[in-house]
């Protein structure tokens, strides 16, 4: 029997107890059986918003479920995104590392995510070392960690708030 929480048609990703059973239930699989029920809220509320904002004749409520939409939209893409970023990884052996500069993305995300930051009043310092060495890492994935990590403690940062980034 199907438990309630459980999307249906598909099986709950086993629990890993010992290493041998971990290698059986991948990160992917697990990531996609958690994120099914977050993708149903989340068309649900793009559902309704819709709906709510058609039926709407006053502009400034009209404006705010319209913007609820985008929210939801981006949360999405986002998810679409991660669960693409960990397929990826749960499927690759071979990462196609480069030699990278762990500064120059630190500064590249912060310039994307300024907007982000200043929206709610929040400085964003950054503390880097000069003359750092170079990582050996795939670029994309260790962008995505640090834009990660950037947008949560920009989500979670109180406004008016200062986000410090250091390197040593």
């Amino acid at each position: 029997e199907r438990a309630a929480h459980q999307p249906q048609g598909m099986a709950p990703p086993s629990t890993p107890a010992s290493p041998m059973r971990a290698s059986r239930c991948s990160a992917g699989r697990l990531a996609v059986y958690h994120a099914t029920p977050a993708r149903a809220v989340a068309a649900t509320t793009i559902s309704t918003s819709v709906y709510l904002a058609q039926r709407q004749t006053e502009p400034e409520k009209q404006r705010r479920y319209f913007e609820m939409i985008e929210t939801r939209v981006w949360q999405l893409n986002r998810l679409i995104d991660q669960l693409h970023m960990m397929a990826k990884l749960d499927s690759s052996t071979d990462l196609g590392s480069t030699s990278l500069q762990v500064n120059q993305i630190i500064e590249n995300v912060k310039l994307n995510l300024d907007n982000q930051a200043t929206a709610k009043q929040i400085h964003i310092t950054l503390n880097l070392q000069p003359q750092l060495p170079a990582i050996q890492a795939h670029y994309e994935y260790i962008h995505h960690a640090i834009e990660n990590l950037l947008e949560n403690a920009i989500l979670y940062t109180s406004e008016n708030g200062t986000i410090t980034i250091r390197t040593f």
